[in-house]
C-alpha cells in the first residue's frame, strides 16, 4: 500500500514537473514568474492577460474602477440590512426581557396573595366543611379572584414568562450571529473604501504607465518601419543613417563613372567620324586627278564638281 502510494506521489510530481516545464518553455521564465506570484491576485491576472493592448488596458482599469463603487454599494446595502435586524431583534429582546421582568413581578405578588388564601381557605374549611370552599378570594391587579381563577392566573403568568425567557434567549443569540457578520462586513466595507481610494490615487499613476506602453509600441512600430526601409535601401545589414549615406554615396559614384565612361565613348566616336570623312575626302581628290590625267576637264562651281568631255 506504502509503495503504490509513493508510486502515485512520483507520478504526479513527474506530470506536475512536466507541464510546468512546458509552460515555461512557451510563455518564457520572466512572464511565468509574473503569473506563479501574482496568480492570487484577478485584477492583476486581467491586467496582464491585455497588457500588450493599451487600449484593452486602459478599458479594462476603467472597468475596475467602476466595480468598486457597485461592491461599496452591494456592502453597504447588506450592512445596512444586517443593522436593520440587529435593531429589531435588540428591540425584540428589550420587550421579551420586559415582560419576564413583568411577570415576575406578578408572580411575586400573586404568589403570597395565593398561600394567605390557600391558608385561609384551609382554616376556613377545617370549621365549617367543604361548603366554604370557594368563599375566599383574591383581589390582583384590581381584580376579585376565586381561588381556582388565582391559580390559572399564576399557571398563565409562568407560561408566559417562560416563552418570552425563551424568545429572549433566542434573540440574544441571533444578535451575536449578526453582529459578527455585521463586524466583518464593516471590515470588509472599510477595506473595499481604503481600495478604492488607493486605486484612485494610484490610477493616474497607471494612467502614464499606459501611456508609456502606448509609446513603446507607437516607437516600435516607427522602428520596424526605419528596418524595412533600410533592408529596401541596401543588400547590406543596414542600421544607421550613415551606413545609408555611405551607400547613397557609393551608388552616386558609379554612376558618375559610367557616366564619364559614356561621355569619353563619344568623344571617341567623334574623332573617328572627323577621321571616316578626311579618308573619304582624300579618296574623291584622288580620283579627280585620275580623270584629269586622262583628258576630263571639271569645274568647279558654287561648291558642286561637274565633269565635262
Amino acid at each position: 500500500m506504502i509503495a503504490g502510494l509513493f508510486k502515485t506521489v512520483f507520478r504526479v510530481g513527474v506530470i506536475t514537473a512536466v507541464c510546468a516545464g512546458a509552460a515555461l518553455f512557451l510563455v518564457g521564465e520572466g512572464r511565468m514568474q509574473a503569473l506563479v506570484s501574482k496568480a492570487h491576485d484577478s485584477i492583476v491576472d486581467t491586467i496582464d492577460a491585455s497588457i500588450d493592448d493599451p487600449t484593452a488596458l486602459r478599458a479594462q482599469l476603467r472597468d475596475m474602477e467602476k466595480e468598486y463603487p457597485e461592491r461599496i454599494s452591494q456592502v453597504r446595502g447588506d450592512l445596512a440590512e444586517i443593522d436593520q435586524q440587529v435593531a429589531q431583534l435588540t428591540k425584540e429582546r428589550a420587550i421579551a426581557e420586559r415582560v419576564v421582568v413583568l411577570a415576575d413581578q406578578d408572580l411575586t405578588a400573586l404568589q403570597p396573595l395565593l398561600d394567605e388564601a390557600q391558608a385561609t381557605q384551609i382554616e376556613k374549611t377545617a370549621y365549617a366543611g367543604e361548603r366554604v370552599r370557594n368563599v375566599v378570594s383574591i383581589r390582583f391587579d384590581n381584580h376579585l379572584l376565586s381561588m381556582d381563577q388565582a391559580v390559572r392566573r399564576m399557571d398563565h403568568i409562568g407560561r408566559t414568562r417562560v416563552a418570552f425567557a425563551n424568545r429572549s434567549a433566542d434573540a440574544a443569540h441571533d444578535l451575536v450571529y449578526l453582529r459578527q457578520q455585521s463586524e466583518r462586513m464593516t471590515d470588509l466595507l472599510g477595506q473595499l473604501e481604503a481600495e478604492r481610494a488607493q486605486f484612485q490615487t494610484q490610477l493616474w499613476q497607471l494612467d502614464r504607465q499606459v501611456d508609456a506602453i502606448a509609446r513603446n509600441e507607437k516607437l516600435i512600430t516607427m522602428l520596424e518601419k526605419r528596418q524595412r526601409t533600410i533592408d529596401e535601401c541596401s543588400r547590406y545589414e543596414a542600421v544607421s543613417i550613415d551606413q545609408i549615406v555611405g551607400r547613397l554615396d557609393e551608388v552616386k559614384a558609379r554612376q558618375q563613372a559610367e557616366l564619364d565612361l559614356l561621355t569619353t565613348e563619344t568623344s571617341a566616336a567623334g574623332y573617328e567620324d572627323v577621321a571616316r570623312m578626311q579618308l573619304d575626302g582624300e579618296r574623291m581628290l584622288s580620283a579627280a586627278d585620275h580623270v584629269l590625267q586622262q583628258g576630263v576637264v571639271v569645274d568647279t562651281l558654287a561648291g558642286d564638281a561637274r565633269i565635262r568631255r
